[in-house]
């Protein structure tokens, strides 16, 4: 049997990760059972559509020891808009049991589904969202002010992922707002994403990973930085969960070298953050 887990920190929560398929649970099974007594490691694994949430949450819902780590989340993501309200009709079932519905939003860059099914569909998940009373977690590359315009009214926490925009007064809008943001796993160095770790309130910042092609992504595009991983296949291995946990370890350093404070001290920040959310 392989070694535990050295934890730098004693709770850490990933407020927003992919997983690929079912291939990847029994890492993350096998890596749960060899961390340390006490850790308190949380991740909210996301569904993008109807398919992945109809083999995600019964796996971890189902699961006596995936259930107690990862929170299953749903929303019809904006590459996936094209399948419209129907598909949306379909998640209902996992947007009732998700603690938030996401993620949502629009998207200009990575996309090419027109912006008004975009909008159609991010508007009626905001309808159901607001009938079940939860937080939203958003999308947002290149529609940035569409849409904080669009979300601006909701009643509900929001929570930013990713938020990557080079705009300081639009930044500072989002932040006027009352949004949540989860900081990227690139640590800042995309200019982007520099100004919200500079910038976002330290009552409403979270940890994210966004899933381990994403940890690569980041590596690749901007370089090694802190992210220390061992390769870059993305592949399940049962490497991934302590690698995907690893990065969120040095984003706490590197938030804490930022800000000046001690790593112990924003790993508790972010942790209880996150779980006040989690809590709502």
């Amino acid at each position: 049997m392989e070694k535990s887990y050295q934890a730098k920190f004693g709770q850490v929560i990933d407020l927003h990760c992919h997983m690929q398929d079912l291939r990847d649970l029994p890492a993350w099974r096998d890596f749960f059972a060899r961390l340390p007594s006490g850790f308190d490691y949380q991740t909210v694994v996301v569904a993008s559509h109807f398919a992945e949430a109809s083999w995600l949450f019964p796996a971890i819902l189902e699961d006596p020891i995936l259930k107690t780590r990862l929170i299953p989340m749903a929303g019809l993501h904006p590459w996936q808009a094209s399948l419209g309200r129907a598909e949306v009709d379909r998640l209902r079932p996992y947007l009732a049991q998700s603690p938030f519905v996401g993620e949502i939003g629009l998207d200009k860059t990575w996309c090419d589904v027109p912006l008004d099914q975009q909008v159609d569909v991010l508007l009626y998940q905001l309808e159901i969202a607001q009938i079940l009373a939860k937080p939203i977690l958003l999308h947002s590359k290149g529609y940035e002010a569409e849409l904080l315009d669009l979300v601006r009214d909701y009643p509900y926490p929001i929570i930013v992922h990713w938020y990557s925009c080079e705009d300081p007064d639009l930044l500072q809008a989002y932040i006027d707002r009352g949004c949540h943001f989860t900081l990227a796993c690139d640590q800042g160095r995309d200019p982007g994403t520099r100004l919200l770790w500079q910038l976002a309130p330290a009552d409403r910042i979270h940890l994210e990973t966004d899933g381990y092609e994403a940890v690569v992504w980041a590596q690749e595009e901007f370089g090694p930085g802190d992210s220390l991983l061992s390769g870059a296949e993305s592949t399940p291995d049962s490497s991934i969960p302590a690698q995907l946990l690893q990065s969120l370890e040095n984003s706490v350093e590197t938030y804490a070298n930022l800000h000046g404070l001690k790593a112990q001290h924003a790993a508790d920040l972010f942790y209880h953050n996150s779980q006040k959310l989690l809590q709502l």
